[in-house]
């Protein structure tokens, strides 16, 4: 996938799904960069928010969301919650 294929579904990923993190990226759209395509994602002027959320493990990793989904629902799970209700 190139990165503008990368970027574009990791964009309809927050906006369709909700929150991606890494791995979520990798696995469904082979995309070691999420960073980048978030940096990108931001250039272009969407307002992505990043949490970063303690695992069972007592690690960290990052989560990101388009805040205007997650502003709307008042939590992360907003982008979801939207998909469930068409």
């Amino acid at each position: 996938m190139s990165d503008t294929v990368q970027k574009n579904a990791v964009l309809r990923h927050m906006m369709f799904k909700g929150p991606i993190t890494a791995m979520i990226a990798l696995e469904d759209y082979k995309c070691f960069r999420l960073a980048a395509r978030i940096f990108e994602l931001k250039q272009e002027g969407h307002d992505v928010n990043r949490e970063m959320v303690k695992l069972d493990n007592g690690k960290y990793i990052a989560e990101y969301s388009l805040k205007k989904f997650k502003e709307r629902r008042g939590d992360s799970n907003a982008a979801q919650l939207e998909v469930n209700e068409r």
